[in-house]
């Protein structure tokens, strides 16, 4: 078709590794560009990527017209899907992106045909949700009982972080709770009537009984709490609600066919240090796993929680904690404020910027996006995260 030996002219020498070689261009998406635009530009990339040698074996030139027509419906059902690749500037990201977050991509991309239903396996789904699973804490739940920040690229890669963007891919957050001194296992394991802890409890709203993963695709809305550990069990904390009573932190049209759950994107707070924090603000976050329909509620696994900590958030989150370090019931914890923070909150901020990596993301209302080192104004943050339904 018209463009293929465009694309393939131009990704020439592509496939030996960031920074080896390979052409540092993107889809060139522009914010004023409608949905479609943007959708368009992601795909046609995507299929220059495709017929470059080394990125997917199974596409040959003249022949990306299927991938590109598959990448375009997926884009159209899941607009977050455009946002991400948009950000992208090397092929190796846009290329380990849909093969992380689309089996049928990738099966076109390595070889083999997606199934009619849209699943890599059509038998892929969860099972009919009993009734009883809609007794949880918050209706249909479940607990996180492991939540680890990624030290290293590696450890990114394993966890499923590699799809951000932002050179980092999330290692920074390890060290910022480093320099905190906050331990994510006891923040999320407390102790009974522990008031620095919090349980992470999630929900999914809009899934009745009887109904299949699939059957609710996009129906579903995921939401994150904050929890209480009691003596005789759980409550949900009021620091989960806005002044009018709406769950912060709240991610609508979750997609959940293929027992796979993905959600839309947007802002989130991490209740983590609480009250001292205020919450950490993140901006473009999404969570993505493996979905199961159990009794108790729903498991998560193999998931991920990924989000950009811009520098306004950040500046805020420094100035909250400086203040409330001024009270006179301090807690211990201001013993490290003291010593990280001085009298200008925008140079704090930049010093652990610094610390943990430096920006490297830019996040507007649209997407988050890559960057040059110096016009980068946040942090990828990301985690690897683990659910259980009986876990309460």
């Amino acid at each position: 078709g018209e463009g293929e030996g465009e694309g393939e002219g131009e990704g020439e020498g592509e496939g030996e590794g960031e920074g080896e070689g390979e052409i540092q261009r993107g889809p060139g998406c522009l914010p004023e560009e409608d949905d479609e635009a943007l959708c368009t530009r992601a795909c046609e990339w995507l299929g220059e990527c495709a017929v470059t040698p080394g990125y997917c074996p199974a596409i040959l030139p003249g022949r990306r017209a299927p991938l590109v027509d598959l990448c375009l419906e997926t884009c159209r059902a899941d607009l977050d899907f455009a946002d991400t690749i948009c950000g992208h500037t090397f092929c190796t990201h846009t290329v380990d992106f849909i093969n992380a977050v689309s089996p049928d991509l990738e099966a076109l991309c390595e070889g083999g045909e997606p199934s009619d239903d849209g699943c890599a396996d059509p038998l892929l789904d969860t099972d009919p949700l009993p009734a009883a699973a809609l007794d949880g804490l918050v209706g249909l739940s479940s607990r996180v009982i492991d939540l680890i920040a990624p030290r290293t690229a590696e450890d990114a890669a394993m966890f499923g972080c590699q799809t951000m963007v932002g050179s980092n891919r999330g290692t920074g957050l390890a060290a910022l709770l480093d320099i905190a001194g906050i331990d994510l296992a006891s923040t999320i394991n407390p102790a009974p009537d522990d008031p620095r802890g919090h349980p992470l409890v999630l929900g999914l709203d809009g899934w009745p009984a009887g109904a299949t993963g699939a059957g609710v695709d996009g129906r579903v809305t995921l939401t994150l709490y904050a929890g209480q550990r009691l003596e005789d069990g759980y409550a949900i904390d009021p620091v989960s609600f806005g002044p009018a009573g709406e769950v912060i932190n709240s991610f609508p049209a979750t997609r959940t066919r293929c027992s796979e759950l993905h959600t839309s994107r947007g802002p989130a707070t991490l209740l983590f240090g609480y009250p001292l924090t205020g919450g950490i603000e993140l901006r473009g976050a999404r969570v993505d796993g493996r979905l199961f329909a159990l009794p108790r509620g729903f498991d998560l696994a193999e998931a991920t929680l990924t989000g950009y900590l811009t520098r306004p958030d950040l500046i805020a989150l420094i100035t909250r904690i400086q203040a409330n370090c001024a009270e006179p019931d301090a807690p211990p914890e201001c013993a490290i404020a003291a010593d990280l923070f001085g009298p200008d909150p925008d140079e704090d901020a930049d010093r652990l910027a610094d610390l943990v990596g430096g920006y490297d993301a830019i996040v507007d209302a649209h997407a988050p996006t890559s960057c040059e080192p110096a016009d980068c104004t946040a942090i990828s943050l990301c985690f690897a995260l683990t659910a259980f339904s009986d876990a309460f």
